[in-house]
């Protein structure tokens, strides 16, 4: 299939931990070509309430902590 990696691994596998990797420096927003969060949001046409709920709950936080 077109973009498949036969890399032998899962692309986890692949991976490193951040602390191992170089931190990407990115420039600020431009406002022509790249734009801040919150105006790529608007741009998006995502709508919401502001007091919506959380729609995504972790049942067990332990569980989260534990296989980091």
């Amino acid at each position: 299939l077109f973009g498949t990696l036969k890399h032998g691994k899962t692309d986890a596998a692949s991976l490193k931990p951040a602390k191992d990797c170089k931190k990407i420096t990115y420039p600020r927003p431009d406002g022509v070509l790249t734009f801040d969060k919150l105006s790529s949001v608007f741009l998006s046409n995502t709508n919401h309430e502001e007091n919506q709920q959380v729609h995504l709950v972790v049942k067990d936080m332990a569980l989260q902590k534990a296989s980091e």
